[in-house]
């Protein structure tokens, strides 16, 4: 293993944490498709369950209005917490390389006119900028991965209620089957002119 003294080192360590954050960070973005599919198997009975709740010539069983009322709790718990892992944060970048080999290797040049120690400074102050960005976007990466699993697990909590619901409006549903009188006379198949 290489030294903690090392300031190549240290730079290159720094630099794989941040490619690696920045990469994790697309990854949950990626996962509100996850989220999307959930909430789309929600919307396909949606609108018959309202109907059998609010406008039901029935009637609506209180169990079945508590598991509606918990299933829309919890949706829109769930939601909130997608809309928080759909906006965006801002992500640290670097400083830019000329502001390194131009104006800060020209301050130290200033203060020091021995060439490896204003290396040296460089390199510390370009190690802080990369700890700085690498330690903001691991804070950025922790919150968006705190929306999404309380967004996935809020998500999945909701199918219970959902279920029940759909049990409900399945087993109180009537069967508005047609009746289609097929009759057997030989003059349905006559042709006229």
């Amino acid at each position: 293993m290489t030294s903690f003294y090392d300031l190549d080192y240290l730079i290159e360590l720094n630099e794989k944490r941040l490619e690696q954050y920045a990469s994790a960070y697309q990854k949950y973005l990626e996962r509100f498709t996850v989220l999307l599919v959930i909430y789309s198997a929600f919307a396909i009975f949606l609108v018959p369950i309202i109907e059998a709740i609010y406008f039901s010539d029935v009637g609506c069983y209180w169990l079945h209005s508590l598991s509606f009322y918990v299933f829309v709790f919890l949706v829109g718990y769930s939601l909130f917490y997608t809309v928080r892992l759909l906006i965006p944060t801002d992500v640290r970048h670097l400083l830019e390389p000329r502001d390194y080999y131009l104006t800060q290797r020209e301050k130290y040049e200033a203060i020091n006119e021995d060439q490896s120690q204003t290396d040296s400074f460089l390199k510390a102050a370009y190690i802080y900028e990369l700890q700085i960005a690498v330690n903001i976007n691991r804070l950025n990466l922790e919150r968006k991965t705190l929306f999404y699993r309380k967004a996935f697990s809020l998500g999945a909590f909701a199918i219970i209620p959902y279920v029940v619901c759909l049990g409900f409006h399945l087993g109180t549903k009537k069967d508005d089957i047609q009746k289609v009188e097929i009759v057997n006379k030989f003059s349905n198949f006559i042709k006229t002119p």
